[in-house]
């Protein structure tokens, strides 16, 4: 099922809504496994989280390198 998108064509919401929402429906299921994922490492492995907040601690005191 292929279908062309013409300038020229009347673009309703139908067909805007044809061509937006898989995008939307990916960033919803990204969202809530980033949330979910966040909550499960803060409350199952602590040392994991303290090793990366860590991390990037340090990342940010490094010395700047101009070349």
């Amino acid at each position: 099922m292929k279908q062309e998108i013409h300038l020229s064509e009347h673009f309703t919401f139908r067909k805007l809504m044809q061509f937006t929402f898989p995008s939307i429906v990916m960033m919803v299921f990204t969202s809530i496994y980033g949330v979910v994922d966040g909550i499960w490492l803060a409350v199952t492995c602590t040392e994991v989280w303290a090793l990366l907040v860590s991390v990037t601690f340090l990342f940010y005191l490094r010395p700047r390198y101009r070349y």
